[in-house]
């Protein structure tokens, strides 16, 4: 029978995610184990903040400065650029500090992969976009086309 440690790692997987562990000074962030297939390079000890897509690293210090001076922050989405070239997005979850770990600037948090969530909000939008071009050209075909008759 599988330990608990197994199943919790099984699961964690399953979703995707990963606890992640990180400071401000110095910027630096890894992973610890399991690690999700979509972020195996930063599992072989890569430093996290290497992966981010640039435009997002701001938004992610943000958070993590609000997370390391004891303040709360929402989770935040941002881009991974992963071994291959691709993008990867990611929904990172802050843990709240308490004592000593607030005063010592490290940082614990959550990692989630959203790429499928991601896949599916696009094709919602090219859904969207194709309708209202099929309204907008049937508007056009024929009400205005009845208008112009009248």
């Amino acid at each position: 029978m599988n330990s608990d440690k197994e199943r919790y790692d099984s699961a964690l997987l399953e979703l995707k995610a990963c606890f992640w562990l990180g400071s401000l000074r110095p910027l630096a962030g890894h992973l610890e184990a399991p690690v999700p297939s979509e972020f195996r390079e930063f599992a072989r000890g890569s430093d996290w903040f290497q992966g981010i897509y640039p435009a997002d690293i701001d938004a992610l210090k943000q958070s993590m400065s609000l997370i390391a001076r004891g303040l709360d922050s929402e989770p935040i989405e941002y881009r991974m650029v992963v071994e291959n070239g691709g993008i990867v997005w990611v929904r990172h979850c802050f843990m709240k500090n308490e004592g000593h770990a607030s005063r010592s600037g490290k940082v614990r948090g959550f990692v989630q992969v959203l790429d499928e969530r991601k896949r599916l909000e696009a094709e919602c939008l090219r859904i969207c976009e194709r309708e209202k071009a099929a309204i907008g050209q049937e508007l056009h075909d024929d009400v205005c086309q009845l208008l112009a008759g009248v």
